[in-house]
């Protein structure tokens, strides 16, 4: 994970948490101790947090000085290897008409790049998602009610989000998570979540998760749904075997590669937006 993203990531944890521990966020992030550290004084100097005995606190004035992330700044449509390998696992899994969620996250957003020459019907409650579809000339592109939720405010949410989804179908959903833990399930950053993978899980033919193989095992904030609420996972090849054992038990696909995917059966689903 590159520095500016684990930055924003700290950023909204603190806003969901106030109070946060050097060692939990090492061990949540994959980093040492140090670098933990490094990143909180850092956030102290700009006035975010303060320092504390082991961790730090978010000031009053620091949670109105988290400025949401530009859409139009390059860096942020700089994804990491992981996230670009996804998306071109996704891409090849989207046909021109299919119906496609995208949801939160990143990731999301990377898939979103790779599929601008896609002549598919998008909807999405992401608005970094919505603003890169914007110039695929190709695609319909509707953006959900809600209220802006998430430390960037990029994401929509509640009610009006859950009434913007009656009567839609998507052929394929994609959600991103943070952690993939056996016992604790799909979990993420913020509080929001788990209400929009349900809400979408219930109007779509295949709900994908699309994360990294270094988010399986780990835990973080927010409980989105169990493992086995997923029909289908993308992921690299770095999943440990523990995780594509419990999927194989359960039903579930993990694509790995584009090699892996003309190996799957074709959806005859024909469902409409």
């Amino acid at each position: 994970m590159r520095k500016a993203e684990r930055l924003l990531q700290l950023q909204e944890i603190l806003i969901s948490k106030n109070e946060v521990l050097v060692e939990d966020l090492a061990s949540q992030f994959g980093v040492s101790c140090v670098t933990i550290r490094k990143d909180l004084n850092e956030l102290e100097s700009q006035g975010y947090v303060q320092r504390t005995y082991g961790g730090a606190v978010i000031k009053q004035q620091g949670i109105h000085s988290f400025f949401p992330r530009s859409i139009i700044r390059s860096e942020i449509l700089n994804f990491s290897q992981d996230k670009r390998y996804i998306a071109t696992i996704a891409q090849q899994l989207v046909h021109d008409g299919d119906n496609v969620f995208l949801g939160c996250g990143d990731t999301c957003a990377a898939i979103a790049q790779a599929l601008l020459n896609h002549k598919a019907n998008f909807v999405t409650n992401n608005i970094l998602v919505a603003a890169i579809l914007s110039t695929n000339p190709h695609a319909v592109v509707r953006v959900t009610g809600g209220t802006l939720s998430g430390y960037d405010r990029h994401f929509l949410s509640g009610d009006l989000f859950t009434r913007s989804m009656e009567n839609i179908y998507f052929k394929y959903a994609f959600l991103g998570a943070a952690g993939a833990d056996i016992h604790n399930g799909f979990t993420t950053y913020s509080d929001f979540e788990h209400s929009v993978c349900d809400t979408v899980r219930a109007v779509s033919d295949t709900l994908v998760f699309a994360l990294g193989s270094s988010k399986f095992g780990k835990t973080n904030f927010m409980h989105i749904g169990n493992l086995n609420v997923a029909d289908l996972i993308i992921t690299d090849a770095g999943i440990p075997d523990e995780y594509q054992q419990y999927f194989d038990r359960h039903g579930i696909t993990v694509l790995t590669s584009v090699n892996k995917l003309q190996l799957m059966p074709r959806h005859n689903t024909d469902i409409s937006v």
